[in-house]
């Protein structure tokens, strides 16, 4: 479950997530798992099965219930709604020519 739970956090691809999976202490701490760095996973797949299979068998309404239940206590202005506002690195590049610019590419790009 801490597994599902870290790839979703991290917005990480199985391939991507394997790297730090295999170093990172603290992910391991969280997921409670001991990978041998002698022999660190090599097989990306081995995550997206299990991931596919929690997932399969979760019940998710259920667990939703439980976790709304339990902090509730804690939560205040149950009738407002915040969103999150964070950017995230994206691979996109706008490439800019000097066509673009004109003639302030001369000014003010050089």
């Amino acid at each position: 479950m801490a597994l599902m739970f870290l790839k979703m956090y991290t917005q990480l691809s199985a391939p991507k997530l394997m790297e730090p999976l295999n170093w990172n202490v603290h992910y391991l701490i969280f997921c409670h798992i001991c990978i041998n760095p002698e022999r660190p996973l090599t097989n990306y797949k081995l995550i997206d099965d299990i991931t596919a299979e929690l997932s399969g068998k979760m019940k998710i309404q259920q667990l939703q219930d439980i976790l709304a239940k339990a902090w509730k206590p804690y939560m205040k202005d149950l009738d407002t709604m915040y969103t999150d506002a964070t950017c995230y690195e994206s691979e996109i590049v706008i490439r800019r020519t000097r066509s673009c610019f004109g003639s302030a590419w001369r000014k003010d790009m050089t």
